[in-house]
């Protein structure tokens, strides 16, 4: 039985270089599979990538064919009845090409396709890189925001946060790499609503992430540390770890809140140091 791993918190304490992976949404859309705008993750349950789920099935068949059309051209050229004539062989092998096509439509609608094959490759590439944290691919995948970006019947938020969960676990597995789930703001916020309204979409995405048993917890990206401090408060209800990472600039957020007071009130909040 292999070793439980070590958790972010021992890692630290243990003085460990601890390196995420991260920036999804940019190398993504780079990749086609995020669109610029909207920015949100419905690649972790897609399957962008159908055209490598069928390569198997051309070759396979396209073999068998080659194979099939040589040994019937060769019984024709060895055979001691006269030789049909050269349109006569040219239609054929339009009649095996016909036939072979349509078996390969037929094939083509049973394909079930991998989903999130460019989240799971991303997520390869930082583990190979050297990442010791696969972060969920669910920046932005709350509901309120798929809603406001028009996506919320493509797909909704837990299947978003689900599939992300799934394929952030399976890579690191197969390395000594951590889970984190990350929230990010909200239009909620942004819209002014209540603060027990914000904490209702931060908690869906926080039941999905204890559902899935992630290793800790990241609040990311937040322009107003009073709502990185809202989710905070959700987040540790986990029971896991919180880490929080803020847009700011020397001046501090968004209402101005300078950056040292954005510390100490997320520290207060319960993010860990």
């Amino acid at each position: 039985m292999a070793p439980a791993k070590k958790g972010i918190l021992e890692r630290l304490e243990a003085g460990d270089v601890v390196i995420g992976d991260g920036g999804f949404v940019f190398a993504l859309e780079k990749r086609g599979y995020v669109k610029a705008g909207p920015w949100t993750p419905e690649a972790a349950a897609e399957h962008p990538e159908a055209g490598r789920a069928l390569l198997p099935f051309f070759a396979e068949r396209s073999f068998i064919y080659c194979i099939f059309s040589t040994f019937t051209f060769t019984l024709y050229l060895l055979s001691p009845v006269p030789h049909l004539p050269s349109e006569c062989l040219c239609g054929l092998l339009s009649a095996f090409l016909t036939v072979f096509y349509h078996a390969l439509l037929r094939r083509v609608g049973r394909v079930r396709l991998r989903p999130g094959s460019a989240v799971r490759q991303l997520h390869r590439e930082f583990l190979r890189a050297g990442s010791n944290v696969m972060q969920t691919f669910t920046f932005y995948a709350s509901d309120d925001k798929l809603e406001n970006r028009g996506n919320v019947l493509q797909f909704t938020g837990q299947q978003i946060n689900e599939a992300a969960c799934d394929l952030a676990r399976e890579v690191a597995g197969e390395g000594d790499a951590l889970v984190a789930g990350g929230v990010s703001q909200t239009p909620s916020y942004l819209s002014c609503k209540s603060e027990d309204e914000v904490k209702a979409v931060f908690k869906k995405q926080m039941d999905v992430f204890v559902k899935k048993n992630v290793d800790f917890l990241i609040a990311e990206y937040f322009e107003h540390v009073e709502e990185a401090e809202w989710a905070v408060h959700v987040l540790k209800m986990s029971g896991k770890p919180v880490a929080t990472s803020l847009c700011i600039g020397p001046d501090g957020d968004l209402n101005g809140v300078s950056p040292g007071d954005c510390a100490v009130r997320l520290v207060k909040a319960g993010m860990f140091t």
